[in-house]
């Protein structure tokens, strides 16, 4: 996977396109902006889409589902059984985001890239490796697998796009990814552990207090990954810098150590190539460190979504925190996120801050969910609908009304 090669086959928005969107929403009779940040929504697709005829169908959720070795940590209360349960009801169709999808109109797709056990029917297998590592005591995974993992889902994506596919939903299905995800979010937004853990799918106190101490020792982890990079010691990013490697280290360090990877400046996509290269494998040294494997094929996914001019709708805290890792590998990717809900988990309100600095993109549900498998991005669809069903609806000229003029405020 050529870094470089990430951000090339993204057309960037059109301008144009959101425009006549504006226009358009100008032109609907009611009062001029009204409808929020669904009005914004849509605008951002058709940018996207270089359309300002927006279509919201077909649709689709693609749910990543990998197991993680933390869980060994006592950081849920479940274990992998309990993802190879939750797989094979939505390769069944009888899963929570199998019913809440039903009444969105939008097709599931589980994909297999990281379970422990054998791929369920319904279920496509794109499994990397049988689960990823105890991130309190090893890496996630390799350098090599977290690319195998990405391209997966950059496949994924694409390949859902030229089925027609016209909005795409993310999911993911592991226990014990919202360790991964918030120890992912407190090295990239500069959080504290014991402020940013949360009781996942329903821990209790001891089980919180145990989630805090292990996400504290993968901090540890990342900050001893980060020093070895520095010292041009660590021999997966050192194959992948090439020589000299101190200098670039260095700035993969940099590009992902706690408050320096929460700068207030997003990435753009002219930015330097060599600041970019970077900062992206400072993503990927992060993500095999204290990742895993749903989050990496989500961050591919959105990057092939993009790709292909295809809006992708993000879900909680694990599909944020692997937005937030697509748009460190492909700047180009952002304008292709939607944010759908501002999740329960106590590190979400900063992942969707700095998700939304990053893509301008800022949830539009906050109603406590943390749900995963993507029913909170679900939930988005029928609010686009409704807006879309007034977009395409009466206007001032219709009702021989003279239209509202937006006035300077």
């Amino acid at each position: 996977m050529s870094l470089a090669a990430l951000n090339q086959p993204i057309p960037a928005p059109s301008e144009q396109a959101r425009a006549a969107a504006h226009a358009r929403w100008n032109a609907v009779a009611k009062p001029l902006g009204s409808l929020g940040a669904l009005e914004a929504a849509l605008e951002r697709i058709a940018a996207l889409t270089h359309r300002a005829d927006i279509s919201l169908q077909p649709r689709a959720l693609l749910v990543a589902c990998a197991d993680n070795g933390v869980v060994s940590e006592g950081v849920s209360q479940s274990d992998h059984r309990v993802t190879t349960t939750i797989a094979r009801a939505l390769g069944a169709g009888t899963s929570s985001a199998c019913a809440l999808a039903r009444v969105a109109g939008a097709r599931v797709v589980p994909v297999n890239v990281g379970m422990v056990d054998a791929t369920p029917a319904g279920v496509l297998d794109r499994c990397v490796r049988r689960g990823a590592g105890n991130i309190a005591r090893e890496d996630a995974m390799t350098h090599d697998q977290a690319v195998s993992a990405i391209e997966a889902g950059i496949a994924c994506a694409r390949a859902l796009a030229d089925e027609g596919t016209a909005l795409l939903c993310l999911g993911e299905m592991g226990i014990g990814n919202t360790t991964t995800a918030t120890a992912l979010a407190c090295r990239m937004l500069g959080l504290a552990p014991d402020d940013a853990a949360g009781r996942g799918a329903g821990l209790s106190d001891e089980g919180l207090q145990r989630k805090r101490a292990v996400l504290r020792r993968v901090i540890d982890r990342c900050v001893a990954a980060e020093a070895r990079a520095l010292a041009g010691q660590d021999e997966q990013t050192r194959e992948r810098l090439g020589e000299p490697t101190h200098e670039r280290s260095r700035e993969c360090a940099a590009a992902l150590a706690g408050a320096a990877a929460a700068s207030d400046s997003p990435p753009r996509p002219d930015c330097d190539a060599r600041a970019r290269d970077a900062r992206a494998l400072g993503a990927l040294m992060l993500l095999r460190t204290a990742g895993g494997l749903d989050i990496a094929f989500l961050a591919g996914a959105v990057i092939g979504a993009a790709q292909r001019q295809l809006p992708v709708v993000v879900d909680g805290i694990v599909s944020q925190v692997a937005a937030l890792i697509a748009v460190r590998l492909a700047p180009a990717c952002a304008p292709a996120v939607l944010a759908s809900h501002l999740s329960d988990e106590p590190a979400a309100a900063a992942a969707a801050a700095r998700l939304a600095r990053e893509t301008g993109s800022m949830p539009i549900i906050d109603a406590g969910m943390r749900l995963g498998e993507g029913t909170g991005a679900l939930c988005l669809l029928p609010l686009l609908d409704m807006a879309h069903a007034l977009y395409t609806g009466a206007t001032f000229a219709d009702h021989g009304l003279q239209p509202y003029r937006e006035l300077a405020r």
